[in-house]
């Protein structure tokens, strides 16, 4: 599977890019929304997956999928949170979010739903 991976911290994308690549998939890193933006938009079909911070300068992670979205990408999204409280996933109600997998962060719980996926 080839993953865009975007968040604004420089080591949760190290770790969730040297976890998923262990796991044997291709990921693309991105240091804020705009960015992965500018990389999904160059080549849509070129990505399986979108992990993404919720909170990010730029642009988050809600908006992102909003944006996708809009324009009319059914693209899977994992949005990664620090709010485990259920707002993210109620903000992201009707954009088919696929999951959110909290911070601190799980690498089981992201397994799983890539596993959830792949099924």
């Amino acid at each position: 599977m080839r993953i865009l991976c975007i968040d604004d911290e420089p080591d949760i994308v190290s770790l969730i890019t040297e976890f998923l690549q262990l796991i044997g998939h291709t990921v693309v890193a991105a240091e804020n929304g705009r960015r992965g933006l500018e990389l999904f938009s160059a080549d849509p079909g070129a990505f399986d997956l979108l992990i993404s911070d919720v909170k990010m300068p730029q642009m988050g992670g809600l908006e992102l999928l909003e944006v996708l979205r809009l324009g009319g990408h059914a693209i899977p999204v994992v949005l990664v949170s620090g709010h485990n409280d259920g707002s993210v996933e109620e903000a992201a109600k009707g954009h088919a979010l696929v999951a959110v997998v909290p911070k601190p962060f799980n690498l089981d719980a992201l397994k799983q739903v890539l596993d959830d996926l792949v099924e």
